[in-house]
């Protein structure tokens, strides 16, 4: 409805990620009216410039969001970690809202490697996420979780799912693994690789810090700049190349 009413005035339409482009031009949008876009948190610059920090003690996970089943799901987590081989790892969760807090706090209180840490101020959680080796975003449904933004601006890898939205970024970067949505098997797969081999943490670490450059607000904004200067100014200079695609659009 939208593309038939509107399709014919608008010049530039910015949908979240590839999935969000696709799906736009199936529903008649003009393709190269579209250009892919991303939520993107402010991450301070010293983020990225900090050294990596020191492997010690056992492999640190995190999950970071909504207890939720229906978007984030946080319940395909919960049975991916019961699954989990090993005690030489550990999993924090922080949030403490959403519609499964209560049952997700009972579990992490009843589990030996699980810990329930409450929740962190929006402006310290880059910071925090480099204390941890692997982040896990086993998200059902999400428009684009930032997230994952953050993680790879700390330089840690990603374990995220398909329905994520911005597990392009993971994709791109090569920091991390993508699994199914909704595939409690292939979560727990994912996590036992790097229970049982530490190192692919570390150089997921590695293409994190190598990537981040591409995803800071700088970026970002230098890219919607060139998308309105082409639209607006000079469409016949080169299209805008999405920075956080290794292959863009």
């Amino acid at each position: 409805y939208y593309a038939l009413r509107y399709g014919h005035i608008v010049q530039a339409l910015l949908p979240l990620g590839t999935l969000g482009v696709d799906t736009f031009a199936r529903f008649g949008w003009k393709r190269e009216h579209l250009f892919p876009f991303m939520y993107n948190p402010e991450t301070p610059k010293q983020i990225i410039d900090d050294p990596p920090r020191k492997k010690e003690g056992p492999l640190r996970l995190l999950y970071l969001g909504r207890f939720a089943r229906s978007t984030k799901g946080i319940d395909v987590l919960m049975d991916a970690i019961d699954k989990i081989n090993g005690d030489n790892w550990c999993l924090d969760l922080v949030g403490g809202y959403g519609e499964y807090k209560d049952e997700t706090i009972e579990w992490a209180k009843k589990h030996p490697r699980v810990s329930f840490i409450g929740t962190w101020p929006s402006s310290e959680v880059c910071h925090r996420i480099g204390r941890y080796d692997i982040c896990v975003v086993p998200s059902r449904f999400d428009g684009w979780n930032v997230v994952i933004n953050e993680a790879i601006c700390a330089g840690v890898g990603v374990i995220a799912t398909d329905a994520s939205v911005s597990d392009e970024l993971v994709k791109a970067s090569g920091a991390g693994m993508v699994v199914p949505a909704d595939d409690v098997n292939a979560l727990r797969d994912a996590i036992q690789l790097v229970v049982n081999d530490p190192s692919v943490a570390t150089a997921w670490k590695d293409k994190a810090r190598a990537y981040s450059p591409r995803i800071t607000s700088e970026s970002v904004g230098n890219y919607l700049i060139d998308v309105l200067e082409y639209t607006f100014l000079d469409p016949t200079r080169q299209r805008p190349k999405c920075p956080w695609l290794m292959d863009s659009l």
